[in-house]
């Protein structure tokens, strides 16, 4: 039979391990046992072998030692725990002392020390326990670091010691849930908003799934009706149409919005955190605005406009373009780049027969100008829209012969066929479809347009859109005025008209940017075409209300808002100095998108 060896003949060693077994034995069995009486976490924690080792070498090589007044080390109580709390008892019979209530697990422990050999476990939520000590005494302890608190676990329970600074003198409030002030559609088709509370009432809009809306009644009545068949909850939507939905198609939950504004360093070449900028003419031909930016602190945004033709042959290389684009991005600016078959009777979309042949030479583009093989392409980025206002009549292709009209499902074919073609050649650009006109209803109501064109476009990168005011009036920019007629009455009719556009983005696409690449006040006070030349405060009112718009919990982020335009026709602001002044005080905001 083997040796038997007495205490005297085994080395510290297998000491040290017969003390690690029985000791981990003993505590959780000791931690079974108070858990089964309600008076510890299930989730007790247990010890690293590392902390065992050294608690059975201490208790081998020497005693251990029990300061009254240890501060925590760095990584004891502190970040997993609350505080806990305690309230008077009262005159109760039998009981003495207070008692206190955890709000979250806190360590429990033997002795008023934080030590590895202490920790007997972690008291669960609003567990019961008794101060041991005077109460006068106790009170002065709490909050106080490095004092500690004799407590006994109720019913009966182990006695031992909660730290002191994590404890408050008031009983725990509870926190119900924060008040509904918001609700998210949950319809695959999109909810009506309707006049009144009543699916008999006129419906008065649309929102589709996944909008967020704000709450216009009493936060509590409107928590109890969500999910409820029949009941309606008053709301107002990111367009600002207000009115009721039905309550059955709502869903309380809506997280928060944590974006934050975007940081200008971190963004790739070509991109830019500031929302302000202004629309040039061709590449080569815009002279440059960058002097307005100086002494601002930021830079901003800029939009070139090209024609292209439709013929991949008729594009050459071009150092000065090339040069000029690359320049600009590298300076900071956020560049966009907007590729036309041509401008006035030409059209911005050739006929529809020749569409592949216009995707070739818009990849061609993007390939002799844009794509830089030296460079990470991780690092740089372009924007690129396809066409411009291909609703509007005025921009169909007609050289010859009756105009060719740009359908919003032919422009959905000529969009997918210049998308997969760029994307061929330069896949970190940013394809985005051409402004839709929304206020030109000739062929079709310009939302509905829209729609049906995002409808039949299989991928896209972003939205550019186009807004105005019908004068110089600062207040145009946030009246809520609509058109009168039929088919438009329900868009808006200045400023505002943004804000439809953006909400009836798909839901599958409400993370891609915003770009609303042309904004001015269409006439002056007399009724002519063209920018007013004084300072009247319309460019800081309008950039103030796409910050404001980017601001609100939820929204999808409008990137820039560009003035237009810098030269060559009615609108041009280099030659209006008033109005660059305006520009410039609007620069002295922190307007940035956030994500």
């Amino acid at each position: 039979m083997p040796d038997r060896r007495c205490v005297d003949d085994l080395t510290i060693e297998e000491l040290e391990q017969i003390l690690l077994i029985k000791r981990r034995e003993a505590r959780r069995q000791r931690l079974r046992r108070y858990a089964a009486r309600g008076w510890l976490s299930e989730e007790a924690p247990i010890l690293s072998e590392q902390s065992e080792r050294q608690e059975a070498r201490e208790s081998l090589v020497h005693p251990r030692s029990s300061s009254l007044a240890q501060p925590p080390p760095a990584e004891s109580e502190t970040g997993r725990f609350r505080s806990i709390s305690m309230e008077p008892l009262g005159e109760q019979p039998g009981k003495s002392g207070r008692e206190s209530l955890p709000e979250q697990e806190v360590n429990y422990r033997s002795q008023p020390a934080v030590r590895p050999d202490t920790l007997i476990g972690r008291l669960y939520p609003e567990a019961r326990m008794r101060v041991l000590e005077d109460p006068a005494l106790a009170r002065m302890k709490v909050g106080v670091l490095g004092r500690w608190l004799n407590v006994q676990l109720e019913p009966e329970g182990p006695q031992g010691w909660i730290a002191a600074w994590y404890v408050t003198d008031h009983a725990p409030v509870p926190e119900g849930p924060p008040p509904l002030t918001r609700v998210r559609v949950q319809s695959e088709i999109g909810l009506n908003v309707r006049a009144g509370p009543s699916t008999s009432t006129k419906k008065i809009w649309h929102v589709p799934d996944g909008t967020v809306l704000d709450v216009l009644e009493d936060p509590q009545g409107a928590a109890a009706k969500i999910g409820v068949h029949g009941e309606w909850v008053h709301v107002r939507t990111p367009s600002l149409h207000e009115g009721y939905v039905a309550a059955w198609f709502l869903s309380a939950d809506v997280p928060p919005d944590n974006r934050r504004p975007a940081v200008d360093a971190v963004l790739p070449f070509g991109e830019c955190a500031w929302i302000f900028g202004i629309h040039g003419v061709g590449v080569n031909e815009t002279r440059d605005f960058r002097h307005l930016f100086q002494g601002s602190g930021k830079t901003g945004w800029a939009l070139f406009t090209e024609g292209i033709g439709r013929s991949p042959s008729s594009l050459g290389p071009d150092a000065h373009r090339r040069n000029r684009l690359w320049q600009w991005a590298r300076g900071g600016y956020g560049i966009i780049i907007r590729l036309n078959y041509g401008y006035h009777t030409a059209g911005t979309l050739p006929e529809s027969q020749h569409y592949e042949a216009f995707a070739a030479t818009c990849a061609r583009y993007a390939e002799l100008y844009l794509k830089h093989p030296e460079e990470d392409s991780r690092k740089y980025t372009w924007t690129i829209v396809i066409g411009n206002e291909q609703n509007n009549p005025r921009e169909w292709p007609r050289e010859g012969h009756p105009p060719e009209p740009i359908t919003a499902d032919r422009y959905a074919h000529a969009f997918n066929l210049a998308y997969r073609a760029i994307k061929g050649v330069l896949p970190n650009a940013r394809v985005v479809p051409g402004a839709v006109d929304p206020y030109n209803a000739e062929l079709q109501r310009p939302l509905d347009y829209f729609l049906q064109m995002l409808e039949g476009i299989e991928e896209l990168d972003g939205f550019a859109l186009h807004t105005y005011t019908h004068g110089p009036d600062v207040d145009l920019i946030t009246t809520l005025k609509k058109f009168t007629d039929d088919p438009i009455k329900d868009h808006y009719y200045d400023f505002q008209a943004y804000r439809p556009f953006v909400e009836a983005i798909p839901p599958k696409w409400r993370d891609r940017p915003v770009y609303i690449t042309e904004t001015n006040h269409w006439t002056k006070k007399d009724g002519s075409l063209g920018w007013e030349n004084r300072n009247i405060g319309w460019v800081r009112a309008a950039y103030e209300e796409i910050h404001r718009w980017n601001s609100t919990p939820h929204t999808r982020q409008i990137h820039c808002l560009l003035l237009y335009r810098w030269q060559g026709d009615e609108w041009a602001i280099d030659i209006k100095d008033q109005v660059q002044v305006d520009f410039k005080m609007a620069l002295s905001k922190d307007y940035r998108w956030r994500r």
